[in-house]
C-alpha cells in the first residue's frame, strides 16, 4: 500500500494544474493552482473572491488537495501508482466520480465513497490493469463532457501522461 505517498503524487497531480486561470469554458471557472474558487470556499467555510483565490499559496494548496481528495479516496489505503490515477481524476472531477469509476472497474457497487467493499476488491497484483480501466473509464467519463471539444488535447494528454506515470510508480515500487 502506498502510506505516505500524499507527496509524490501531489507533484505529479501539480504538472498539470498550473496558476490562476479563469476561463470561460471551464465549467470549474476560476483556478488557482487546480483549486476553484468553489473548492476554496469550501475548504475556507465561507464565501472567498477570485482575489482570495488569487492569493492561494502551494502549501495551502496542498492542505486543502489532502484534506478535500486524498483522505476521501484514503490514497494512503491504495496500492502504489493507483493512488496517484485516483487522486488525480479526484482532482479533475471529484472524488465521489473517481471512486465511482474504480467501482466501476473493480465490478463492486458504485457508493462513490471508498469502502471496505472497494478496498477489499483492490489485489495490488492487478494494479497494471486497475490503473489502465480507471484511466480508459476517466477517458470515457470527460469525452461525454460539454466541454471536451475545447479541452480535448490538454485532458487527454493528461490522462496519458497519468497513466504511464501511476504505471511507472508501479514498476518502480514493486
Amino acid at each position: 500500500m502506498a502510506a505516505g505517498n500524499f507527496e509524490h503524487c501531489l507533484k505529479l497531480t501539480l504538472l498539470f494544474e498550473g496558476g490562476y486561470v479563469d476561463n470561460r469554458a471551464d465549467p470549474g471557472g476560476a483556478t488557482n493552482l487546480g483549486i476553484t474558487l468553489k473548492t476554496f470556499a469550501q475548504a475556507k467555510g465561507r464565501p472567498v473572491s477570485k482575489a482570495d483565490l488569487l492569493s492561494l499559496t502551494k502549501r495551502d494548496a496542498a492542505g486543502i488537495y489532502r484534506q478535500m481528495y486524498w483522505v476521501p479516496i484514503q490514497g494512503d489505503c491504495l496500492p502504489l501508482g493507483l493512488d496517484a490515477a485516483v487522486f488525480d481524476y479526484a482532482v479533475n472531477s471529484g472524488p465521489r466520480q473517481a471512486i465511482k469509476a474504480l467501482q466501476r472497474v473493480l465490478g463492486v457497487p458504485l457508493s462513490g465513497k471508498m469502502d471496505s467493499a472497494t478496498l477489499g476488491a483492490i489485489v495490488p497484483q492487478n494494479g497494471p490493469n486497475l490503473v489502465l480501466g480507471l484511466c480508459r473509464a476517466r477517458m470515457s467519463f470527460l469525452e461525454r463532457l460539454k466541454s471536451f471539444r475545447t479541452f480535448k488535447r490538454g485532458w487527454s494528454a493528461r490522462v496519458r501522461q497519468l497513466e504511464v506515470a501511476s504505471l511507472a510508480m508501479q514498476k518502480t515500487f514493486v
